[in-house]
């Protein structure tokens, strides 16, 4: 009996079939997807359809690879068979895999791009379209006055652009000249019925995490009121503060207009998105803003000051007052960043301290500067006024004080003397809090003080070691980490808290207290011991290099 084999045409016929399954029925599949969601004039269908047919051809785009890769894999099986069925397949399966290949390359003429640019453009219309539905939704209140009108109708012309941006995109990447994909250019606002929120929208994810760039910083600028144009408004200050922040717009440093200007034209939005809360009548906007990362290089690079025969043993940062540096011979200047580089203004000098008194540390809020002074016996701390100029001294006993620090109000100092951290709510109260120490100061009686705004914690590190950490919610003591070293100076960024010991900043990560590798630009030890550490707002370090008599700054720490 002779057995049964496929001939060539039946190859042929195979050929077909796989042709019809897997290039037609997606194509048939698509079409009927299109008549169930048939596009209407309203713009929010338009494109919550088109993101739908973008992802019905990444998919087929997908299924075409897999099953050329499965017709490579069988074409290399089928080769091992002496047999003139296997030969036909063979044949069959690579004119298969030809044409296959050939739809997949061939540009704009049969799908509009690749298959991960039309995931990603159908993923950012899936969030024009939670906007336009916001938006849409809005326009219908009757509270909406002439402004928030107006303001509803740029944002709606803004997604409108921001789809027409994302279709050309894709336009970009192909060769077709026949597109109905940006049909939604041509309609407005006006021309839609009353449109409800069809689904409780999503925040995006930038809202909390904005994205992350190795040449870009990104801000989220956020704004609230009963207005949403004023909403609107105060989310795009609050973003350009924080670039003016970030960028060294602010104290302690000075730059030109000129600089100022280059900065503000560097910002470009990225996105917008904005809430209403029913119950509150009230918007909540957000605005996603970028600007390069190195233009901070450009306009602040790193500098040093440097004085013979001055030596600076601590710095303090106020984000109003500024950067101030305390010296031995207890004068203090405010540290100015400008076009020439680092410079020392005088602010005050202490009067003539008794035998054996040192200035030991200096703090700093918005309106006044204070400095801690010590000799074995006595204690005394120094007020300056940034608004009057008056400098008022406060003693405070019959012991050594060392560290100081303050929540932007009160006043925490150590006195490890007595073993003793006090806490004033207002500096001039005659009453204070006593909050004892971690632990026994140890010989030399010594200790470190910085109040962590962004974790509501002081910050305490000793002579033996040790750091402890002290939550200003319950007012008790914890264990941070020890092996810190003789620590001069803390201070802290919105991911670290850092510690100057000798010749080094150790890094610790905010959300576990343990050690991790210092920013790059802090790496290298300095070549003196480290006295004074400070962090500004635009999340950079500044050092004082008590040996070599030198500040230097700023370091960036992101």
């Amino acid at each position: 009996m002779r057995k049964p084999h496929l001939s060539s045409a039946h190859a042929f016929v195979a050929f077909s079939l796989a042709v019809t399954l897997l290039v037609v029925c997606p194509i048939v599949s698509a079409h009927a997807q299109g008549v169930q969601l048939a596009p209407s004039l309203q713009t929010i269908q338009h494109i919550r359809d088109q993101a739908r047919q973008w992802r019905t051809s990444a998919d087929v785009q997908v299924c075409l690879i897999i099953a050329v890769g499965f017709f490579g894999a069988a074409i290399s099986a089928l080769h091992r068979l002496d047999k003139t069925w296997a030969k036909n397949c063979v044949l069959a399966f690579g004119i298969l895999s030809t044409v296959l290949t050939g739809i997949n390359n061939s540009g704009g003429n049969v799908f509009s791009a690749d298959y991960r640019s039309l995931r990603r453009a159908a993923s950012e219309a899936d969030l024009v379209v939670l906007q336009m539905e916001q938006i849409a939704s809005t326009a219908n209140l009757p509270t909406l006055g002439a402004d928030d009108r107006l303001a509803v109708y740029q944002l709606w012309n803004q997604q409108v652009s921001a789809y027409t941006n994302i279709v050309r995109g894709i336009e970009g990447t192909s060769t077709s000249a026949n597109s109905s994909q940006g049909k939604a250019e041509g309609v407005n606002l006006l021309s839609l019925p009353t449109v409800e929120a069809q689904s409780v929208a999503v925040d995006p994810a930038w809202i909390l995490n904005p994205p992350s760039s190795a040449t870009d910083l990104y801000f989220v600028g956020v704004g609230s009121d009963t207005s949403l144009a004023k909403a609107k408004d105060r989310s795009l200050i609050d973003g350009r503060e924080q670039i003016a922040r970030a960028f060294a717009l602010r104290p302690p440093y000075s730059h030109s207009e000129t600089q100022i200007n280059l900065v503000q034209s560097s910002v470009t939005q990225q996105n917008i998105y904005y809430r209403y809360d029913k119950g509150s009548s009230a918007y909540t906007f957000f605005t996603l803003l970028s600007i390069a990362r190195n233009l901070r290089d450009v306009l602040s690079p790193t500098a040093e000051f440097h004085k013979s025969g001055w030596f600076p043993v601590d710095l303090a940062f106020d984000p109003v007052a500024g950067l101030f540096v305390l010296d031995r011979d207890g004068g203090v200047g405010q540290v100015i960043y400008a076009i020439n580089g680092i410079q020392v203004q005088p602010l005050f000098h202490l009067p003539h301290l008794p035998f054996a008194a040192q200035a030991t540390a200096v703090t700093a809020k918005q309106d006044a500067v204070y400095v801690s002074t010590a000799s074995a016996t006595a204690c005394t701390v120094y007020e300056y006024s940034l608004i009057s100029k008056a400098l008022k001294p406060t003693f405070v006993g019959q012991s050594q004080c060392d560290g100081i620090a303050t929540d932007g109000t009160g006043i925490y100092l150590a006195l490890p003397g007595v073993e003793e951290v006090r806490h004033w709510a207002h500096w001039g109260d005659r009453t204070y809090q006593t909050l004892g120490t971690p632990e026994r100061a140890g010989t030399p009686r010594y200790c470190v003080l910085h109040y962590d705004a962004t974790a509501r914690r002081l910050v305490w590190a000793g002579a033996s070691g040790n750091s402890y950490q002290l939550s200003t919610s319950d007012w008790k003591w914890s264990y941070l980490d020890a092996n810190v070293g003789y620590v001069h100076a803390i201070d802290s960024d919105w991911n670290h808290v850092l510690f100057a010991s000798g010749k080094r900043v150790l890094f610790y990560d905010r959300k576990s207290n343990k050690g991790v590798d210092p920013a790059p630009s802090l790496k290298i030890p300095s070549s003196g011991t480290i006295y004074g550490l400070a962090v500004d707002t635009s999340e950079s370090a500044w050092i004082a290099d008590h040996d070599n008599s030198t500040i230097r700054g700023p370091f960036r720490l992101n």
